[in-house]
């Protein structure tokens, strides 16, 4: 057994003041905890780790990052572990990962969010704290994910800020369209062919340098839009699900910068 007093003596009233100061200087506030490596929260449902495309980082910028949710962690009522991958201008390759609680808002059931989902219910969403003091102008982003829809005829806010948002909309026949805000416009597609009945639908609203374009099941969506340059707060919250409405969802992906995560 390693004698105590030993340890103390190890243990430098500056070593101790290093730690402080580190925790107190971190830019995201006690709801994150710094990761050396990349954790489970940092893997996407691919077991890929995130991390923002450095071909998107504009002049001007001091850091990009992208914000995932894969509920892969314990089951919780209180809040879900999401994971933000950063890279700065100074220099763009190593990537930073810090891990995030989002807590569950009107959660007046104690719905369990982990395991792999988050069964929303009709009451609580989830709501992730600011992520930085940025506010850049954006021409491109990405919103990626996937979500079962249990009732028809129903539109289910998948992701909402106060600068961007994106919707989806299941009609009477199973049929769904997918509608994006970014900025002070709003985008939608009218080619609603896909059945999403009783299936796990992966979604994506993507803007790739002004081009938007919507995708169900990795499929294009006609037609696709010009996205002027629009602002996005990084120091507001984001918003997952709402309530009012219904459905599981296995993967949320922010990603302001854009093209994070083309591959999946």
């Amino acid at each position: 057994m390693i004698n105590q007093c030993y340890l103390r003596k190890l243990i430098s009233p500056c070593l101790i003041w290093t730690i402080v100061l580190a925790a107190l200087l971190s830019p995201f506030g006690s709801s994150v905890a710094w990761a050396q490596a990349v954790p489970p929260a940092c893997l996407n449902d691919a077991g890929q780790p995130i991390r923002p495309n450095p071909a998107y980082l504009d002049p001007g910028w001091t850091n990009a990052w992208v914000l995932l949710l894969n509920f892969n962690h314990a089951l919780s009522a209180s809040y879900t572990t999401g994971c933000i991958g950063m890279i700065t201008a100074a220099n763009p390759q190593p990537v930073s990962y810090q891990l995030i609680q989002c807590p569950l808002q009107n959660n007046i059931n104690q719905i369990r969010v982990g395991g792999g989902t988050a069964p929303f219910d009709g009451n609580f969403w989830i709501e992730c704290p600011g992520i930085t003091q940025n506010n850049y102008v954006h021409a491109s982003f990405g919103v990626w994910g996937r979500a079962r829809f249990p009732t028809s005829n129903q539109s289910y806010l998948l992701m909402s800020h106060q600068d961007v948002a994106v919707k989806a909309a299941v009609d009477a026949t199973w049929h769904i369209t997918l509608d994006s805000r970014y900025g002070v416009n709003t985008y939608n597609n009218f080619a609603n062919q896909v059945n999403v009945a009783g299936k796990i639908v992966p979604f994506k609203s993507e803007v790739d340098r002004t081009l938007g374009t919507h995708y169900i099941n990795n499929q294009a969506l006609t037609p696709h839009f010009n996205v002027a340059g629009f602002p996005f707060d990084e120091s507001q919250p984001i918003t997952i699900g709402a309530a009012g409405q219904t459905m599981t969802l296995y993967e949320m992906i922010v990603d302001p910068p854009g093209m994070c995560c083309r591959s999946q």
